[in-house]
């Protein structure tokens, strides 16, 4: 069974969107040095200046040019961030809820499983070890517990 760890989510997430934003800051580069203007959502009314019909398709071919590395144009890419950070904040909010409602020892079990990055069985052993209680008894009464949590944890990876 494969479980998220929550640092490892957070590095994750943090490392998609300084990603996205370095994406985002490239098209805008194309954006101003093709067309001549300071951000997509600004329309040159009235300046005088036509838009350079070269500039556009330039611009458009460099957005729509597949990355080798990634097999994605720049928007695809884009795209395809967007929804991995959204993903990647929905598995954190669903760990930090799962901490809130959680006491006692399923509490530690699933911070050492969940946030701790540990196996299922080493978490078990150390709070047995830490509780004095038999592993047994943490497997039969207080894992089950939180099975389903770590199931729909599991899912999401």
């Amino acid at each position: 069974m494969t479980i998220r760890n929550y640092t490892n989510t957070l590095l994750e997430l943090r490392t998609c969107e300084e990603r996205y934003r370095l994406l985002q800051e490239r098209r805008e580069v194309y954006y101003v040095k093709y067309l001549g203007v300071r951000s997509p959502n600004l329309e040159k009314i009235g300046s005088g200046k036509n838009w350079s019909i070269d500039g556009m398709s330039i611009f458009l071919d460099l957005i729509s040019r597949v990355n080798p590395q990634t097999g994605l144009s720049l928007d695809e890419e884009l795209e395809m961030l967007a929804q991995q950070i959204a993903e990647l904040n929905t598995t954190l909010k669903r760990i930090r809820d799962n901490l809130r409602k959680m006491e006692g020892l399923e509490f530690k079990l699933y911070v050492a499983i969940v946030i701790d990055g540990k196996t299922v069985t080493e978490a078990v052993q150390e709070i047995a070890e830490k509780n004095y209680i038999s592993e047994q008894a943490v497997w039969r009464y207080h894992l089950p517990k939180i099975k389903e949590e770590l199931e729909a944890i599991r899912r999401k990876k």
